[in-house]
Parts: C-alpha cells; structure tokens; sequence
C-alpha cells in the first residue's frame, strides 16, 4: 500500500516496514509481474524511498533472505 504516499500513516496505531536490498526488490518485482529492468526500476523510482519509510516506521523487518527467515523476524 502506498501508506505513506497517501498521508495514511495516522490511521493506525503501529507501521511495520518490510524492505530488502533495491537489486532484490528489483528482482523480486521483474519477477512477479513480469517486467523488464526498465519497467521496474520506473515503478520503484515512483514511490517513496525505502530509507524515508524506515524513518517513519514503529518495526523494520529486514527481507534479504528465504521465507523461512522473513517469518522467524516477523516472529522477533
């Protein structure tokens, strides 16, 4: 969701920020919806940087790895 883009972050009672390395959400995002490089580094250049998310976020959990290690920090 584009929480912060919409000045939605006062809704809620804690933000979470789930973020990983820009090659990695570059990838994952050519791979999910099937885009070229330039189409995702477009979409991702549209939203608001990651380290200005961190910034306004309660939890930041770190997505660098597998599933498994994405829900062991959830779990944290």
């Amino acid at each position: 969701p584009l929480l912060f883009e919409k000045k939605m972050q006062l809704d809620f009672d804690k933000i979470i920020v789930v973020g990983c390395s820009p090659d990695l959400q570059k990838s994952r995002l050519m791979k999910r919806n099937s885009l070229t490089e330039e189409q995702a580094l477009q979409r991702i250049s549209a939203q608001l940087p990651l380290s200005q998310k961190i910034k306004q976020a309660d939890f930041v959990i770190e997505n660098d790895g597998t599933l498994e290690e994405l829900q062991r920090r959830v779990q944290q």
